[in-house]
C-alpha cells in the first residue's frame, strides 16, 4: 500500500471498489435492496440512501463543500442554540410563575403557547420579574397574532426595553386572516424601528408537520409561506429585506434524526437563495425555532416520550436551530407540572450542559452521508416549492386545495405505516406495555399517528375487553419466540393476554383453552406444527366455542396452509397489518365499542 497516496498513510478506494466489496459480500443477493428511501420521504421525493458514501460522492453536490457556518447560504450553522421553557396553555399568574421557574431552573427563554395576554398590561403580569433583553420571550398565539403583538410593542415602549430577544409568531396566512397583513406590515416596520430582531412574521412550519406533512413538504410549505409573507408585505411598501429579518421559522422535528437534520440544513440554504432572489443586499439568514413533533407522543407508555423528544431536539441542534422548546412528555393528558416541565427543561440542558453538543459548529460536517442527505434534501424542496410557485404561489395552492390534499395524502400514508408496523412506534405498535390502562388519558381525543391504536385500546378498556390464550406446543425456543410476539401483537390493543403454558396434544390445549374463558386462542409453534396441530385444536374448540377466533403465530405454508385456512386458523406474524387484524379480533370477541 503505497503511503503517498493520502497524508494519512491509507491509499484511497473508489467508490466502484467499495460497491464490489459490498456486492461480494452481498454473495449474489441484489445490491439495489440495500438502497433505501427514508420513512419520512413522499413517494415522488427522489431521496434515496445508498449502503455507503466517501469522497466521489460529494463530487457533484451543489451545496458542498459549503462555506463556514454563518456565510453565505448558510447551509452550515454553529450549534449554540438557546433553551427555550415550553409554557402550555395557562392562566396569566401560572404561567409568569412557570416562566420563572424555568429560568432559574437554567433555562436561556420562554415560549409561551397560546397565552392570552393581547394587552400591554396582560403582557406585563405575563413577564413579572422577566427582562427581555436577558431573556428572551417568544409567543405561539393560536390565531394570527396581531395583538399580542401589538400589545408587546406597546409594552416594549412603554417599558423602555431596549433590544429585546425572541419573537411572536404572527401568522395571518397561516390562520386565514390574510385581511390582517397591512397590520402585519405596520408591525414589522415598528419593530424594525424600536425593537430590531424581535420576529414578528411567523411561518408556522409546525403546523404542517402536525397535518401529515413529511420533512421535505413540511420545508417546502414553509418556504412557499415566506415567499408568500415577502411578496405580500412588498407591495404594502416592507422592504424585502427588512421582512426577511423579522421572519421567524418554527418547524417541528421528527424521529427521522438525520432527514430531520438535513431538512432544517437544506430549507436554510434554500431559503437564503429565495431572499437573495428578492433582494441581493439581504442577509437570506433564516431564523428557527424547533420544537419535537407532537405526532409522535402517544399517551400509551408516555414516558417513551422523553427519549423521543431527546432525539429530536439532538436533530434540531445537529441542523442549526437558534432555539429550542420541548413540551412536556405527559402534556397530553395531565396539567402542567414541576416536575414534568423540568424534564423537558433538563433534556436541552444535559445536551448542552454535560454531552457539549453546541460546543461543535454544524456537527453534521465532514460526514458524506449527512452532506450527501442535506444536498438532496435540498433540491427535492427546491423542486417541489417551484411546483407550488407554477401553481400560483403559496395563497393560491391554499386556496385551491393543493396544500391540504397533498398533507392528507401524505397523512394517510403515515397512518398506513403506522398500522402495518412499518414505523413502529415503540409502546404504540411495537413492544407495548402489556395490561396497561390509557383511556382515562384521552380527555382531549386520540391524536397523531398513535390515533388509531389510541382509540382501538380505549374501546377494548370501556367496553368487553378481549381476553386472548396462549398455546405453545412443539420446539421450545420456537414456541416462546412465538408466544412473545403475540403478546405484543394483542397488547397493542390492550387486549388481556393469559399465557395458557406448553402442551403435547391439541385435546390437552383445547380443553384448558376452552376453560379459560377467553376469546382468542393463538397457537405458538414452528410453522412446519400447524398444518398437524392447527386444524385438530380449531376443531376441538368449536365443539365447545362454536365462534371461536383461533390464530396461529406465523405462517404455514402449501398444504399445511390449506389445511389451517379449512379450519378457520388464521395466522399473526411481520406481515400482518397491525391495526386492521387486530379490530377483526376485537370485532370476533364481541369487545367492539
Amino acid at each position: 500500500m503505497s503511503r503517498s497516496a493520502q497524508p494519512n498513510g491509507f491509499a484511497p478506494v473508489s467508490a466502484a471498489a467499495w460497491k464490489k466489496s459490498v456486492e461480494k459480500d452481498l454473495k449474489g443477493a441484489d445490491y439495489g435492496g440495500l438502497v433505501w428511501k427514508p420513512a419520512g420521504a413522499a413517494p415522488d421525493t427522489p431521496l434515496e440512501i445508498e449502503p455507503f458514501y466517501c469522497p466521489e460522492h460529494m463530487k457533484g453536490l451543489s451545496l458542498f463543500p459549503a462555506p463556514p457556518p454563518g456565510v453565505f447560504p448558510h447551509t452550515r450553522e454553529v450549534s449554540s442554540w438557546e433553551v427555550c421553557e415550553d409554557i402550555p396553555p395557562s392562566p396569566l399568574a401560572a404561567s409568569a410563575r412557570m416562566a420563572r421557574e424555568s429560568i432559574e431552573g437554567g433555562a436561556d427563554g420562554i415560549l409561551f403557547r397560546e397565552a392570552k395576554a393581547s394587552t400591554p398590561a396582560q403582557i406585563s403580569k405575563l413577564l413579572s420579574g422577566i427582562d427581555p433583553a436577558r431573556t428572551g420571550v417568544r409567543f405561539a398565539p393560536k390565531g394570527a397574532g396581531i395583538a399580542q403583538a401589538r400589545a408587546l410593542a406597546e409594552f416594549f415602549a412603554k417599558s423602555a426595553i431596549k433590544k429585546p430577544r425572541g419573537f411572536v409568531l404572527c401568522d395571518p396566512l397561516g390562520s386565514g386572516k390574510a385581511w390582517e397583513m397591512k397590520s402585519l406590515a405596520a408591525l414589522v416596520r415598528e419593530f424594525d424601528k424600536s425593537a430590531r430582531g424581535f420576529g414578528c412574521v411567523g411561518v408556522r412550519a409546525e403546523r404542517f408537520h402536525e397535518a401529515g406533512a413529511e420533512p421535505v413538504e413540511e420545508a417546502a410549505f414553509a418556504l412557499a409561506a415566506g415567499a408568500e409573507y415577502l411578496c405580500a408585505l412588498s407591495s404594502l411598501g416592507v422592504a424585502p429585506r427588512m421582512a426577511a429579518r423579522a421572519m421567524v421559522f418554527h418547524f417541528a422535528v421528527g424521529s427521522a434524526f438525520f432527514l430531520e437534520a438535513a431538512k432544517i440544513r437544506a430549507a436554510r440554504a434554500v431559503w437564503a437563495h429565495i431572499v437573495e432572489k428578492f433582494d441581493r443586499r439581504a442577509n437570506g439568514r433564516m431564523t428557527i425555532h424547533a420544537s419535537p413533533s407532537s405526532t409522535n407522543k402517544p399517551v400509551c407508555d408516555p414516558e417513551v416520550n422523553i427519549l423521543r423528544a431527546t432525539c429530536e431536539t439532538m436533530a434540531a441542534v445537529a441542523g442549526g436551530c437558534g432555539s429550542v422548546s420541548v413540551p412536556a412528555f405527559d402534556g397530553r393528558y395531565a396539567p402542567p407540572s414541576a416536575r414534568s416541565q423540568a424534564v423537558s427543561r433538563n433534556i436541552q440542558l444535559i445536551l448542552r450542559d454535560e454531552c457539549g453538543l453546541g460546543a461543535v459548529a454544524d456537527p453534521c460536517a465532514g460526514s458524506y452521508y449527512a452532506d450527501t442527505l442535506t444536498d438532496k434534501a435540498a433540491g427535492a424542496i427546491l423542486d417541489l416549492f417551484l411546483e407550488i410557485e407554477k401553481r400560483g404561489g403559496f395563497a393560491e395552492c391554499a386556496r385551491s386545495g393543493f396544500v391540504r390534499r397533498r398533507l392528507r395524502e401524505s397523512a394517510k400514508r403515515r397512518a398506513e405505516r403506522v398500522a402495518s408496523g412499518a414505523e413502529p412506534l415503540i409502546g404504540v405498535n411495537k413492544y407495548p406495555l402489556e395490561g396497561e390502562r390509557m383511556a382515562a388519558r384521552l380527555k382531549n381525543g386520540a391524536f397523531g399517528a398513535a390515533r388509531e391504536f389510541e382509540r382501538l385500546r380505549a374501546s377494548a378498556e370501556r367496553g368487553k375487553t378481549p381476553r386472548v390464550f396462549l398455546v405453545k406446543t412443539g420446539d421450545a425456543a420456537m414456541r416462546s419466540a412465538r408466544a412473545v410476539f403475540a403478546v405484543n401483537f394483542f397488547a397493542a390493543a390492550g387486549f388481556e393476554i393469559t399465557d395458557g403454558g406448553a402442551f403435547k396434544t391439541a385435546r390437552a390445549a383445547a380443553n384448558a383453552a376452552t376453560a379459560s374463558g377467553a376469546d382468542i386462542f393463538v397457537i405458538c409453534s414452528e410453522d412446519s406444527n400447524y398444518g398437524r396441530f392447527a386444524p385438530q385444536f380449531a376443531s376441538l374448540v368449536r365443539k365447545k366455542r362454536k365462534n371461536a377466533a383461533v390464530a396461529a403465530a406465523g405462517r404455514a405454508r402449501g398444504e399445511d396452509e390449506e389445511k389451517c385456512e379449512k379450519a378457520g386458523v388464521s395466522f399473526i406474524n411481520t406481515r400482518s397489518n397491525i391495526l386492521e387484524t387486530l379490530k377483526q379480533f376485537q370485532k370476533a370477541a364481541g369487545g367492539a365499542k
